[in-house]
């Protein structure tokens, strides 16, 4: 549609305006930018009653907001309506468009079960200078086959809100960013800017004045929305975690940026706190750390256990693993024959196994010196202060030939 250029609409053209879209258009308001001022064209009588025909244009704009729009979508509205940026948002389009839950149904009555309108600034009047004065402020119900793509829009910020404390819905066309919450510390720092506007400035701020420097180089494929279109071609999202320095310490952070549907040209990009969440992932991955460090040292204590076995292959046909202070023994070498790993029986007890082989082998005359040589204390004590310990002693063979033995104990966890 063609609009006038000049600083105002005639009454004339003001009722062709009417006449040509009140079919499409429920609501429509004139608004002066330059005086504040506005008039009502034509209305629903449940917009009529909130706003009235005449007044303060921002004011009556806000107490739409306020009274006829469902609560969740409020903050966002507010900041759509807010006059004071109309003209940096409509410089290089001529109509910006914002969907939202109403508090009426089309008949102008209020329903607990809100529906889907929405509301659009459309630029009618500048100066020779291009400088914004005059806008129509419209609104409409939507079409019913918009309305499955703005629930699957919603339930996808909704879902976000569970954990995200700052979430933001971009269009890819105009490049404009509006808030649908933003978290209490940007607020604070930032609050009306980030409400809306441009997001490559708004995005540009943020990275300036927040993010630690060595972590800058993650928002590059984000830092302009023509980047994000660019990566949003190859997929939906995109998510990376980021260190920011305030008060007084670094802290964690997560930008997440989905694209719910191509086709509405309209991407979402999140933000939140994920500090305590990497501390526990560290805190998990110190564990884990350790723990394999563990296995590590178990396996390597292991395997020197089984190099020693080895290298006394030449000298000793019998050799035991032992554990004193649980009185157990696992044999790993048999009459000169290692025994392989899957072979070997169940751990037998220590003191017992070397009862019943003195009094089975040794001669009668050795056995006490020997029981005692080999018991755990006697171990214990000669392993205190050294490595290698060795006692000897006699058997009698069948044959009546008698032969010369020695137990070698050596103390493996010292290597």
């Amino acid at each position: 549609m063609n609009m006038p250029q000049d600083h105002s609409i005639s009454q004339e053209a003001l009722m062709g305006i009417v006449r040509s879209l009140g079919g499409t258009y429920s609501s429509l308001y004139y608004i002066d930018l330059g005086s504040n001022s506005y008039r009502e064209l034509t209305a629903l009588p449940a917009v009529h009653d909130a706003i009235g025909a005449s007044g303060s244009a921002q004011e009556r704009l806000y107490d739409f907001c306020r009274h006829m729009i469902s609560p969740e979508y409020t903050d966002e509205l507010l900041a759509f309506v807010d006059l004071s940026t109309l003209d940096a948002r409509l410089a290089k389009v001529s109509c910006i468009t914002r969907h939202y839950r109403s508090v009426i149904v089309p008949t102008g009555s209020y329903d607990s079960a809100a529906c889907w309108r929405e509301c659009s600034f459309i630029a009618c009047g500048r100066t020779p200078e291009g400088r914004l004065t005059h806008v129509l402020f419209t609104t409409q119900t939507l079409r019913d086959r918009r309305i499955p793509e703005l629930e699957s829009l919603e339930s996808l910020i909704q879902a976000l809100t569970i954990s995200y404390e700052s979430i933001y819905t971009v269009n890819m066309d105009n490049g404009i960013s509006t808030s649908f919450r933003m978290g209490q510390d940007i607020n604070t720092r930032y609050g009306k800017q980030f409400g809306s506007g441009s997001f490559d400035r708004n995005i540009a701020t943020y990275i300036e004045h927040e993010v630690v420097e060595q972590d800058r180089p993650l928002f590059d494929c984000i830092r302009t929305v023509e980047r994000i279109n660019r990566l949003l071609q190859e997929k939906n999202t995109h998510s990376f975690v980021y260190r920011i320095f305030r008060d007084g310490k670094l802290q964690y952070f997560k930008c997440q940026l989905v694209l719910p549907d191509a086709a509405r040209r309209q991407f979402v990009i999140a933000f939140k706190n994920v500090d305590e969440e990497n501390k526990l992932e560290i805190a998990q991955q110190n564990q884990l750390e350790q723990a394999l460090a563990a296995v590590k040292k178990s396996n390597e204590m292991l395997l020197r256990e089984m190099e020693l076995a080895n290298a006394l292959t030449k000298d000793y046909p019998d050799v035991m693993l032992v554990e004193l202070e649980h009185d157990s023994a696992l044999t790993l070498k048999l009459h000169g024959n290692m025994i392989a790993e899957n072979e070997r029986v169940t751990r037998r007890p220590y003191t017992a196994t070397w009862m019943r082989y003195i009094a089975r082998y040794v001669l009668p005359e050795d056995r006490d010196t020997m029981a005692n040589a080999v018991s755990i204390d006697q171990v214990q004590h000669a392993l205190a202060d050294r490595d290698e310990y060795a006692c000897s002693y006699r058997v009698m063979n069948e044959d009546r030939t008698v032969h010369h033995y020695q137990a070698m104990f050596i103390r493996v966890h010292s290597l």
